[in-house]
């Protein structure tokens, strides 16, 4: 007979609590004794799970708001494939989730990285015979908690790791879900 479980609703109330307080997934994972894996599995395999913890990151963002309502909003900026650009340097705290697309088909990658944008791009297109395109590129301090949430979201459309295929209606449905829940405003 296999071990029980850590899965209860008084964990989920502890997660979401740490959260709402501030703290990273990882940390308020860790502070209850269930590793990030655990967490990302609760994420996929339970519902309210997933909302309890959705919930909780925007009650985090509320409350933010709500102690500095002069926060200004993080730009998101829409990049134009054929024109090139110059990227701000991310502090060490935040970092980019980035949606790029692979040539001329509906594979999407959306992943996340605390380094600078052309430096991830270019590691990206070394390993891709054909041309990486930006669609979007998103600056933000919970970078790591809207990538997981893009990936539970976008699941069952998921191809290989963090490829996905959609159509430009999904693309449109990511950005508007991430300018709504993440107040970032688009530029």
């Amino acid at each position: 007979m296999g071990r029980k479980s850590k899965y209860t609703p008084e964990i989920i109330k502890q997660i979401a609590g740490y959260i709402a307080d501030g703290y990273t997934q990882k940390d308020a994972a860790r502070n209850v004794g269930i590793t990030t894996s655990t967490f990302h599995e609760w994420m996929n395999k339970y519902d309210e799970f997933s909302r309890a913890i959705k919930n909780a990151h925007h009650k985090k963002r509320s409350s933010n708001l709500e102690q500095n309502p002069s926060i200004e909003p993080t730009i998101f900026r829409k990049t134009n494939p054929n024109k090139r650009h110059s990227t701000q340097y991310p502090s060490k705290k935040g970092g980019y989730v980035y949606i790029v697309r692979h040539s001329d088909s509906n594979y999407y990658k959306i992943g996340r990285s605390s380094t600078k944008w052309r430096y991830r791009k270019s590691q990206l297109q070394t390993g891709n015979p054909l041309p990486i395109i930006d669609v979007a590129v998103l600056y933000l301090d919970d970078y790591p908690e809207l990538e997981c949430d893009l990936h539970v979201a976008l699941d069952s459309t998921r191809r290989q790791g963090e490829w996905f295929e959609l159509d430009e209606d999904d693309v449109s449905d990511v950005i508007e879900y991430a300018c709504n829940n993440y107040g970032i405003a688009l530029a």
